[in-house]
């Protein structure tokens, strides 16, 4: 079988530095030898309690976090080795959503503006091909278009969520990263938020890591389970 990504013995460490005069360090083992694989359209969740590795998982795939030591192929391509153009031109088929909207939406910028800026950066489009490509993404994701006006305070956590569902899908990826997309959401928005991205996966052949703590979430969502306990799978 052909995987869409692959993560082969991922570890790495984290040094912790108690005391004001004793300096004494603390070596933390965020991931310790995690393998994984991910099929394209299909949802492989991560679950764990806080501090089990998840979220340096999720980073280290999309390589915000820099490994000690492993391996992740990405479309058969060596990820880790990739240089700045190719790294560049391979992010735009993996994306992330992240648990905390409010945190990761400029908040200086309309929606417009935000959900304009992934085909600025990959050069995409003209200034009018653009505004039809947020009027579609807002539409996809269940907002009006006038929402293109308007900042990330005026939506609700709900609304936010799908915002920055529209910014992840806007350069029509293969594989959504999800750190844990629901958790800062009230139970009877989490339904909504978790039915839009199974209707997208459907729509866009999307394949899924979807991290959370949620047993019930994860049931509701996923193809298969990796259980993380202090960095081990």
């Amino acid at each position: 079988m052909s995987y869409l990504l692959t993560a082969k013995n991922l570890s790495k460490q984290f040094t912790q530095t108690h005391g004001f005069f004793s300096r004494k360090k603390t070596v933390i083992h965020a991931l310790d030898n995690v393998s994984l694989n991910i099929t394209k359209g299909t949802t492989l969740a991560v679950v764990g309690e806080s501090g089990s590795g998840k979220s340096t998982l999720a980073r280290s795939l999309i390589r915000l976090v820099s490994i000690d030591k492993g391996k992740i192929t990405f479309n058969d391509k060596d990820f880790l080795s990739l240089d700045s153009t190719a790294l560049k031109n391979t992010r735009k088929n993996i994306q992330m959503i992240f648990q905390d909207p409010m945190e990761s939406l400029n908040a200086r910028h309309t929606v417009g503006e935000i959900l304009e800026e992934p085909f600025l950066i990959h050069g995409i489009g003209n200034a009018q091909t653009r505004r039809q490509s947020v009027s579609k993404l807002l539409d996809t994701v269940g907002l009006p278009a006038r929402s293109a006006s308007r900042y990330p305070f005026e939506f609700s956590g709900g609304q936010r969520q799908r915002i920055g569902i529209a910014r992840a899908i806007a350069l029509k990826p293969e594989l959504i990263i999800c750190d844990e997309p629901v958790s800062a959401l009230d139970v009877s928005i989490q339904s909504q938020i978790l039915n839009l991205l199974m209707d997208l996966q459907k729509e866009f052949n999307l394949a899924y890591l979807f991290i959370a703590h949620d047993l019930a979430v994860v049931k509701h969502i996923s193809d298969r389970v990796a259980i993380m306990y202090l960095g081990k799978i």
